[in-house]
């Protein structure tokens, strides 16, 4: 519990809700997916089936199991968009998601974890899905700063896992992204620079908005679309999109794998940074003055990118504001999936992140 006297895994409640069952996938149609994808007279065997990701993830659900693959074991996830009534995104963009982690896995050297085959329009699944190999390690507590990983560090740790995330994501960053071809895979809407495209792939979720926010949201973002500075060609990098701390794995303190690629974009750093500084203001407002004095300030965290990166975010003010507006559509979404005696709760923690992009 927070100081406040409300529940910390209020974003686990809302993600659990998003979530398609298990069951709608059965291990036969696992099977059929991979042997669709291998060499003929292929042999596939699963074993150790299990899971089905409620509290994995910004939005997807996950199957976990072992497989035999032509006498290769390994173990492996299924990641799948769900079909739920409240699930978040207009869109889930799995083809790309799949696409975009073989290729980080097997043209760069991030810890991406390589998926390995791809039912992007659900044919074979019954619903959209890939499959990914599986890494040994431990993600932080969704609740990051009051339980598991984060908050029963030492502070030599926390600190390591806080540099180990910023120096991942300058890796992130410097991805030739137009040699890999990589702006097909991610999250690309409308529009005629890259940000106004990354926007209008998230504006497409406000049909899961109450109408009650649209004339604040549609003000907020006309006003921020029309402050866009003349970004130049090299500004804009590969953005992870949710760098939430949940989406880093790590063993022994350091960083084995990066996880969750579904709201990644076009964008500049300042945008990856500005999410983790939204949700550490989150994380603060429900805080008791104890576990808000381990949790970094904005001021802190932009310090430690640029420090780390050799970088200057000289426009964090601006992506900050997109982050934010993304950041809130996403929230709005979310809400109507909650409890209902967290849903006002939910509505007045996002007041902070609704005045960075009104003022």
């Amino acid at each position: 519990m927070t100081g406040s006297g409300k529940p910390t895994n209020i974003l686990e409640a809302a993600m659990s809700s998003t979530k398609p069952a298990a069951n709608t996938i059965s291990a036969d149609q696992i099977v059929d997916l991979i042997l669709s994808q291998s060499p003929p007279d292929s042999r596939v065997e699963l074993s150790k089936v299990r899971g089905s990701g409620e509290k994995t993830g910004a939005s997807s659900g996950i199957i976990l199991f072992t497989a035999e693959v032509n006498g290769q074991v390994g173990d492996y996830v299924l990641r799948y968009a769900p079909d739920t009534e409240t699930r978040i995104f207009a869109a889930y963009n799995i083809g790309g998601q799949a696409r975009l982690q073989h290729k980080l896995a097997t043209l760069t050297d991030l810890p991406v974890p390589d998926a390995r085959w791809s039912d992007p329009d659900g044919a074979i699944l019954g619903l959209p899905g890939y499959i990914m190999d599986a890494v040994e390690g431990v993600v932080a507590h969704g609740s990051a700063f009051t339980g598991g990983l984060v908050a029963e560090a030492t502070p030599e740790q926390r600190e390591q896992i806080f540099d180990e995330m910023v120096r991942m994501q300058g890796r992130i960053h410097r991805v030739d992204w137009r040699s890999l071809d990589l702006e097909g895979d991610v999250c690309s809407g409308s529009g005629a620079t890259p940000v106004e495209r990354f926007v209008d792939w998230f504006w497409q979720t406000t049909r899961f908005c109450p109408e009650s926010a649209m004339p604040r949201l549609e003000a907020a973002r006309e006003r921020i679309l029309a402050m866009q500075p003349d970004y130049a060609p090299e500004d804009y990098v590969l953005v992870h999109g949710d760098t939430q701390v949940g989406n880093y794995m790590f063993r022994d303190y350091r960083m084995v794998a990066i996880l969750d690629w579904e709201l990644s974009g076009i964008a500049t750093p300042s945008y990856d940074v500005g999410i983790f500084c939204n949700m550490l203001s989150v994380f603060r407002s429900m805080a008791t003055p104890e576990v808000a004095a381990i949790i970094p300030s904005q001021e802190d965290w932009v310090a430690r990118y640029e420090r780390i990166n050799g970088v200057r975010l000289n426009d964090f003010d601006y992506m900050f504001k997109v982050a934010s507006l993304n950041s809130v559509i996403v929230s709005l979404s979310m809400n109507r999936g909650m409890p209902e005696e967290m849903k006002q709760y939910h509505l007045d923690l996002m007041e902070p992140t609704w005045s960075v992009i009104e003022r």
